[in-house]
Order: C-alpha cells, then sequence, then structure tokens
C-alpha cells in the first residue's frame, strides 16, 4: 500500500519528536492532523476550536507546544500583524510566496514576484549571505479599505 503525504509527514515529525526525546502522543497526532489539514492562514485559537468540538481534549499549552515543534521543522510558518498577533499558514507541499496585509481589515494577499526572489539571491550573494529562509510582508490598505478611506476624507 502506497504512503499518503500525511503517512510520509507524521513519520517525519514522530522521527522529529524522538531525536528531540519527545514522544508521539494522541494528542500530538490529533493536533498535527488538524493543522495539516489547513489549507490557507489559520490561528491557533482556530485549532484548539476545531479540537475541542471534536472529542480530543487538548490543552491549549499543548497546541502551541506542538505548532512550535511543526514551525522548527518548517511545516509551518508564523507571521505576525501589526499588532504581534500570530497567524500560522502551512509550508506542506505549497510554493514560497509573499504577502500584503491589509492594516484595516487584515486581509492577508498572497503574491509571488520571481524577480524579487531572483534580486533576494543576488544580495545575498553579494553580501556572502547564506541564507535559511525568508518572510516578506507588506503593510498597507487593501483596494476596498482604501476606497473605503478615501471616499470618508472626501465628506
Amino acid at each position: 500500500m502506497r504512503a499518503t503525504h500525511q503517512d510520509l509527514y507524521l513519520r517525519a515529525f514522530s522521527d522529529y519528536l524522538r531525536k528531540k526525546g519527545k514522544n508521539l502522543t494522541q494528542e500530538r497526532i490529533s493536533i498535527f492532523k488538524t493543522v495539516l489539514s489547513k489549507k490557507s492562514h489559520f490561528e491557533a485559537d482556530s485549532i484548539i476550536y476545531e479540537l475541542r468540538m471534536g472529542e480530543d481534549r487538548v490543552s491549549r499549552a499543548t497546541v502551541y507546544r506542538t505548532m512550535k515543534i511543526m514551525e522548527e521543522m518548517g511545516m509551518i510558518q508564523a507571521m505576525h500583524d501589526l499588532h504581534q498577533h500570530t497567524h500560522y499558514e502551512p509550508k506542506f507541499l505549497r510554493r514560497h510566496h509573499d504577502h500584503l496585509i491589509c492594516e484595516e481589515c487584515g486581509k492577508v494577499i498572497e503574491f509571488r514576484n520571481d524577480e524579487i526572489e531572483n534580486l533576494q539571491e543576488v544580495i545575498c550573494e553579494q553580501k556572502k549571505f547564506y541564507p535559511s529562509h525568508h518572510i516578506m510582508q507588506i503593510y498597507g490598505l487593501c483596494h476596498e479599505c482604501h476606497g473605503a478611506n478615501h471616499n470618508k476624507r472626501r465628506l
């Protein structure tokens, strides 16, 4: 029988935990599978809520610790908004991208630009810098909020 992506990720997660001297508990498996099911940005509280709505009784601390481990492994990525509120996004089978974040409504717009990516590589080479990863977040107003603010100023 062929292993699924979820099986392979869970095996890698289990191996990573073992190397860190931790066990793969049922709680960690539930958290892992819930996070793995996310296709876009999410918050830790939404994971906690989803788990508690089901049969899983997991502590808030266990969720945060497990997500921290998944972040260390590169399976999820944390993003912070202007208020230092943390959002996460899955990195499973996803191509790198950057973000535009609306300061008014909080909308996150994903984008990818090969020219920006290439320029970052050139700069790192010029500066003899060896990057492991990066997060680009541009803050401003989305089209809708900009229009609403512009119309308010006219009145």
